[in-house]
């Protein structure tokens, strides 16, 4: 049921087991929100009930679903009653914990050592029992903020209990399932098949989940390749901070092997070879970085070479795509040069020549849209 191919959403055409791998947070979402409502006899309703019931074999998965169920409910009896104390605590061994929590779990948070008034009021907001009253006093913003020495302690008191919930998990599994494990687990503890050749042109950001797409942990390239990778997607909510900011700069990638995808044959250009048949040798070991409209794109490519005069050439030269018939050449998106490159919407924008639209207005509009981009994906 793994290999199954999702059939609507942002992942349309991967398998169940990659959604799961890379986009545990989406899966999530979508299984806690399709939980109540009725089955559908739809294709995509089918689709969204086989990717409920493999995501549901799990158990890590589960807990995050009745978890995120549990969320949705916290905020929305929040916000029926505006009572803050029914606010879920998101994080550590009781971040399911509210007003309405249990004795026996308040006598388990009060076994925590408490050595500061931070701590105490973290601990009076979790365990309270009685919702606040209507008539009750606001609090002005300086009592809401609380003291620099309380707040470091305060912080202080949720990392050692992350740290210690972390290590539990990792103990416990060896493949963790939910979002936040997965990427910890991802950035620390998984090695990167990458070639050291491609790390040095391709951002490090990069590296983890390009090295997962296209390589085998041996190294070797995958059997089935495609052209085009994206990167997978951060969560939407996060129960906890993530380990890394990598998952918000990400960039897509495009792989362009035409004698490795599609089998096709190519010959080389010199006279003397007479049309010497080009074989493959392994991956051109620079990275080409290709200017899009809003954003960057990285490429990677694969080298041929003569069996009789040893030339080496890279899939994107112009000897390889003018061998191309123009319907396999139109997958090729950008245009190159030796050092730079650009994709082929850029490059239609420079057509129109006139008064008032140069290369360098182009230039500037560019940077403000890469620029906007950008700042978009601080803001997340």
């Amino acid at each position: 049921m793994g290999e199954t191919t999702l059939e609507f959403g942002v992942y349309q055409g991967q398998t169940f087991r990659w959604a799961l791998e890379n986009a545990t947070g989406w899966v999530v979402a979508l299984v806690a929100s399709e939980v109540a409502e009725t089955p559908q006899t739809s294709n995509i309703g089918i689709n969204k009930g086989l990717l409920m019931q493999y995501a549901s074999h799990f158990p890590k998965v589960r807990e995050e679903v009745d978890f995120r169920k549990a969320l949705n409910a916290s905020v929305a009896k929040v916000k029926a009653t505006g009572d803050v104390g029914f606010t879920l605590v998101r994080f550590g061994q009781y971040r399911e914990a509210t007003s309405s929590t249990s004795s026996d779990q308040s006598q388990g948070l009060t076994e925590l050592s408490i050595s500061s008034p931070a701590e105490s009021r973290l601990l009076k907001a979790v365990t309270r029992q009685t919702p606040a009253s209507s008539t009750e006093r606001l609090l002005s913003l300086k009592e809401m903020v609380p003291a620099d020495e309380d707040e470091l302690a305060l912080v202080q008191l949720r990392q050692e209990v992350e740290a210690k919930e972390v290590v539990a998990a990792d103990t416990t599994t060896d493949r963790p399932t939910s979002g936040e494990l997965q990427t910890k687990s991802f950035t620390e503890s998984t090695p990167v098949t990458l070639r050291k050749d491609w790390r040095k042109s391709l951002p490090a950001e990069d590296h983890l989940w390009v090295s997962k797409a296209i390589f085998q942990d041996s190294g070797r390239l995958k059997d089935q390749l495609q052209m085009w990778y994206y990167p997978p997607q951060p969560a939407a909510v996060y129960s906890q901070p993530p380990a890394s900011a990598n998952v918000f700069f990400t960039h897509r990638f495009f792989l362009w092997m035409p004698y490795r995808i599609w089998g096709t044959r190519f010959h080389c250009s010199k006279p003397e070879c007479r049309r010497q048949q080009l074989a493959s040798c392994g991956l051109y070991k620079t990275v080409r970085r290709v200017i899009d409209l809003s954003d960057d794109y990285y490429m990677g490519a694969e080298y041929l070479e003569c069996g009789k005069c040893h030339k080496k050439l890279p899939s994107w030269s112009m000897d390889i795509l003018g061998q191309l018939d123009p319907a396999h050449r139109s997958y090729f998106p950008a245009v190159l040069t030796y050092h730079l490159a650009l994709d082929k919407r850029v490059v239609a924008l420079l057509r129109d020549r006139s008064l008032g639209n140069s290369s360098t207005q182009l230039a500037r509009k560019l940077q403000e849209i890469h620029t906007q981009d950008y700042l978009e994906r601080k803001l997340r």
